[in-house]
This record gives structure tokens, sequence and C-alpha cells, in this order.
């Protein structure tokens, strides 16, 4: 029985010593099952294969994932906008962006040429609650909060609001969908503003975020990041 658990101990130490390091991520985002979460998985893992560590991604609400890394309960935030660090200062963010998108206005009652944030002003507007970004841009418009892209998209159906932005690939795979088949809101251009997002790690993670910047700028370098967001 000794040598039993001898043998049984030295596998554990030796388990451990061997395992390959892993990292949690969060990503901010309505659905987990959609083309979007699905290109950050992917992207991510091929990260992890150049980091050599094993890599989770979790959907989480905005205000849990700000929490759980403030906590060091996750070890990351995927892609968060520069604003970020308002409600994480002690984090670390990636100077590489992860992801560079443009935001349009999207309406079922309104039709005019956005000339960027100021333009919209004047017009009742929706947005997401928990999102940095937005709640700095839309400080001073007439603009409440719901719970989801989808829902913002409801409101804009049932004449609450007159605008909504978000991005493209969002809008267009919530607007595919039968419920808004027959009158869908229509996007306004141009691209209100183009919306660069950055990972943010724990603060005690400074190797793993120089390394998994110097994993991303590779991964862009070598055609591997548009092929995964074309592909996928």
């Amino acid at each position: 029985m000794r040598v039993f658990v001898t043998l049984f101990c030295c596998f554990i130490i030796n388990f451990s010593v061997f395992a390959q390091p892993s990292l949690t991520f969060s990503l901010v985002h309505d659905n987990p099952n959609d083309r979007i979460f699905k290109m950050g998985e992917k992207l991510l893992n091929e990260i992890g294969k150049r980091m050599k560590v094993d890599v989770r991604l979790l959907h989480l609400p905005a205000k849990r994932a700000e929490q759980l890394l403030k906590e060091g309960k996750i070890d990351a935030d995927l892609s968060r906008v520069a604003l970020y660090h308002k409600v994480a200062s002690s984090a670390i963010k990636v100077p590489e962006p992860i992801l560079s998108v443009p935001l349009y206005a999207y309406s079922a009652t309104q039709s005019f040429k956005v000339a960027g944030w100021e333009s919209l002003k004047k017009h009742k507007v929706v947005k997401v609650r928990g999102r940095v970004f937005f709640d700095n841009y839309l400080a001073e418009h007439n603009a409440y909060s719901v719970a989801s892209h989808k829902m913002a998209f409801q409101f804009l159906q049932a004449k609450r609001a007159d605008i909504f932005v978000c991005s493209r690939q969002i809008a267009d795979i919530i607007l595919d969908s039968p419920e808004f088949k027959a009158n869908p809101p229509r996007r306004l251009e141009p691209a209100v503003i183009n919306k660069f997002t950055h990972t943010y790690f724990a603060p005690h993670l400074v190797d793993e975020a120089k390394a998994f910047e110097q994993a991303l700028i590779a991964i862009k370098a070598e055609g591997l990041y548009d092929k995964i967001f074309k592909e996928t």
C-alpha cells in the first residue's frame, strides 16, 4: 500500500510539472453560439497554441466580467475598448488591437446622413447596458439602456427609440431572424465611428500579456487573422 501511495504521489507531482498552463478569457457578447463568439474562440485558440497555453473563452455579461477580472477569477478580458481602463485601472492593456470595427447607426424611423455622434443628439437613442464605450459617447444624448442587442432592435422596430449604434456584424446576425424580416431597421451611412478594442490581462500577468501581443501580431502578419474572420 505504501508503494502504491508513493507511486501515486509521484504521478501527481509529475503531472503538475508537465501540465500545460492555462488561461481563462471572457468575451462580453449576447450570444455564445453565434459567428462572433466562434471567431473569438478560433482566434484565441490559435494564440494559445503559439503561447503554449491552454485557453478557455467564457461568455459573460459586462459587469460580471469586470468583477471577475478584478477578483482574479478570470485571467483576461478578450475584447474591450480603450476606455475600459476607467473601470479596470490596474488591468494590463495589450497595445495591439484585437479588433477594429466600424459602428453604424440603425433606425426604423429616421433617414439622414450621419456626421458622427453629434448628429444623433436630437434623436432618442437606445444602448446596451454596461458598455463603457457607449456610456461615454452617449453621455450627453437622450439615451436609455436595455439588456441586449436584440432588445435594442426590438425597441427600434416598436418605435420606442429612433437610433441604435452597433457593428454591422452583430446587426446582420440579429436582423436575419424571422422577427425582423418583414420590416428591418435600416443602416444609416456613413459609420458613426471606427471602434478599436484591446485585450486586458490581470495585473500579475505581465509576461503573458506580452506573449499574447507577440502571437497576435504574428497571426495578423501571416494573414491568418483575416482568414479566421472570413472563413468563420
